[in-house]
């Protein structure tokens, strides 16, 4: 109705499956098979979700689908929140990501390091499935050399769609 003002709330609510969905589709597009690369999203957030038209599975299947490794933030100052630190956690963890706490400034510039340093220490690996033909969901391990002593992060399902 014209005259009609229009309020806005402002805070109060999150929509952060729905934010990684968008980041997933629209700005990193589908993974192009001929020529793969790395796909990093860092995600800063509390982990809560209010308002989200998605669930966090169609979250993490869309990152899945679009080859993204997520590294996850966790900014809530009191700590309190186990459950946003877990579901940040499951969404990196399933991604091939880690997540971090950066409850101050100091924290935060911590995180970006190791961040940085992770990143530059990545390595890509691609696996054809045998039956490239399908577009499916496949589980995957990968195991060190014995008596190598280093820590892998990677997804341990992928989502082929040539």
């Amino acid at each position: 109705m014209p005259g009609t003002a229009v309020h806005a709330k402002i805070g109060g609510g999150t929509a952060l499956y729905d934010a990684l969905v968008m980041a997933c589709k629209q700005r990193m597009g589908p993974r192009n098979w001929q020529k793969p690369t790395r796909r990093i999203l860092v995600v800063l957030s509390d982990g809560e979700d209010n308002l989200s038209r998605t669930t966090r599975e169609e979250a993490a299947s869309e990152a899945l689908k679009a080859g993204v490794v997520i590294l996850t933030i966790d900014t809530d100052p009191s700590g309190l929140s186990y459950r946003g630190a877990r579901i940040l956690q499951n969404l990196a963890g399933i991604t091939g990501g880690e997540s971090f706490s950066a409850y101050n400034q100091n924290d935060v510039t911590k995180s970006f390091t190791s961040i940085r340093d992770m990143t530059e220490g990545m390595y890509f690996l691609r696996y054809v499935p045998p039956d490239a033909s399908k577009s499916a969901i496949h589980e995957v391990e990968v195991k060190p050399a014995p008596k190598e002593k280093f820590k892998l992060s990677y997804a341990n399902r992928y989502v082929w769609n040539p």
